[in-house]
């Protein structure tokens, strides 16, 4: 009974409302053939919905040419296909020295999904011409729904790995 008891509570609370946001926009039974990321957790957060979910140790995700690909190991979900083009900017979130990540914005859900740093991850951003945004544009966007910026205010910095790696450096010291 015990164990029923585990299995239904896990069952009720596998997936978030943020999922489900994503899971109506992106949602798909196709797995991707992409590139692998070493990220096993993800983190979303919501303009529409309080709190923040957490999958940890079960998360895969991939990237290629149309998209981020999302599956979160989860029974009952969806996996995610998220174009690129849905991924207004990219932004860090740091802890410390040895706890930081990488946040994605998506706009057309009002959702920011925060994965473990990764290397692979900030190419990925660069390489698709997604901005590092400021930790206070990324969190103003976030809690007071605050326009995110034009992308042309960033031709500068995505022209030079330098100064986009600036920013991330930036962007992780909380500005």
């Amino acid at each position: 009974m015990k164990l029923f008891n585990l299995l239904f509570i896990f069952l009720l609370t596998g997936c978030s409302a943020s999922y489900k946001d994503l899971e109506k926009s992106f949602g798909t039974e196709a797995a991707s053939n992409g590139t692998p990321i070493s990220a096993k957790s993800v983190s979303i957060t919501s303009q529409k919905q309080r709190g923040v979910s957490s999958y940890r140790d079960t998360v895969s995700v991939k990237t290629n040419d149309r998209s981020i690909d999302l599956d979160l190991g989860v029974p009952f979900t969806k996996l995610l296909s998220i174009p690129n083009s849905e991924v207004f900017g990219c932004s860090m979130t740091c802890f410390g020295p040895s706890d930081r990540h990488v946040d994605l914005l998506i706009p057309k859900t009002g959702t920011t999904l925060s994965f473990p740093s990764s290397d692979a991850l900030l190419d990925w951003c660069f390489n698709h011409k997604k901005p590092m945004l400021s930790s206070n544009t990324r969190r103003a966007w976030q809690y007071t729904k605050t326009a995110l910026p034009q992308l042309s205010e960033f031709n500068e910095q995505l022209a030079s790995r330098e100064l986009f790696n600036h920013q991330v450096k930036q962007s992780c010291m909380g500005y």
